[in-house]
């Protein structure tokens, strides 16, 4: 197994909603147990951002990751234009090319572009998971139902089979 993080639409844009903001900072606890645990065995990480105008375009400060995130300026960052992160991206090749066969997905908006991550990492037959307590939705009902019916896996259960 050969897993790569996904960091999904965890962007400042969506940390700005006041609705969001408390299931987006749970979830950032989480992602950064994770990304820890990828750092220290050399897994990449992979950052996802939401491309789509007129406040969330690169070069805009609502574009950018929020900084509460341990990321590095070293991982890789692919920009999306559709919830499904691989859906007219280099993310498939990108993947393929360091040899991963696994994804771990995180971030925001479950309901939406999470679920559709993780359904488009399926598709292309990537074992794909759901970091538990790593994803956020502006609806407890929704992030529940998510990882009600998604594979899942926590940080610290992650963390051990690596192990």
């Amino acid at each position: 197994m050969k897993p790569a993080l996904l960091v999904v639409d965890m962007q400042n844009e969506f940390f700005a909603d006041a609705a969001a903001r408390p299931s987006l900072d749970a979830a950032v606890a989480s992602i950064n147990e994770t990304i820890a645990t990828f750092r220290r065995r050399g897994l990449p990480v992979v950052v996802v951002l939401d491309a789509e105008g007129p406040a969330r375009l690169p070069g805009l400060a609502a574009f950018e990751p929020h900084a509460s995130l341990a990321l590095a300026g070293g991982d890789a960052r692919v920009e999306k234009r559709h919830p499904d992160s691989f859906w007219r991206t280099p993310l498939d090749e990108l993947l393929r090319g360091q040899g991963v066969d696994t994804v771990i997905v995180s971030g925001w908006c479950a309901e939406y572009c999470v679920l559709s991550t993780y359904r488009g990492a399926r598709q292309r037959d990537y074992a794909a998971m759901i970091l538990r307590r790593g994803i956020a939705s502006g609806r407890r009902d929704r992030l529940d139902m998510v990882e009600d019916m998604c594979d899942g896996v926590t940080p610290g259960a992650f963390a051990a089979l690596l192990t």
